[in-house]
């Protein structure tokens, strides 16, 4: 966790086996929140809403989130919602197989464009270090943020993974 600007950043890295109330864990505790030990994911999320709407001070880096679109769109699809409800930010990071999915999705043409037309994406590709460091610089006057110099270091590694 890191506080840059009065926002308070998480990384949460989506492993392979990442289920959805796993997703929702990660997200509750990176946020401080103290989960009630018998919930379920439906209450859970339900939590997670409540508190990020008064508590909306966070900004969310989801690493390797092509993890979270290999048999659905569903947790990224709750990751809107917890958006829609609180404006909370998550910066969604991942391969092309996340932005495939994205586009091709549950082949629900409403549902996909829904997802799809909320993202801002970023291909960062081969950029050279400045070029990175300048878009940075967009992200900080777009979110009004301001990075410390290590926080955009750690930041270099993160966004290198919109690469291919």
């Amino acid at each position: 966790n890191i506080r840059f600007n009065e926002k308070k950043c998480h990384y949460i890295l989506c492993d392979i086996n990442i289920s959805m109330k796993d997703l929702l864990t990660e997200i509750a505790t990176a946020a401080g929140m103290q989960i009630p030990e018998r919930v379920n994911t439906h209450g859970l999320l339900k939590e997670i809403v409540a508190y990020l709407q008064t508590e909306n001070d966070h900004v969310f880096m989801l690493d390797e989130a092509e993890n979270l679109v290999r048999r659905s769109l569903d947790k990224l699809d709750v990751i809107r919602q917890i958006w829609d409800q609180t404006g909370v930010t998550f910066i969604i990071g991942g391969t092309r197989a996340l932005q495939n999915a994205l586009k091709s999705g549950n082949k629900s043409k409403s549902y996909n464009s829904q997802l799809y037309r909320r993202l801002y994406q970023a291909e960062l590709g081969a950029m050279k270090p400045e070029e990175v460091d300048q878009y940075i610089t967009v992200l900080e006057n777009t979110y009004m943020v301001k990075f410390m110099p290590k926080v955009k270091a750690e930041l270099f590694d993160f966004v290198g993974i919109f690469s291919t």
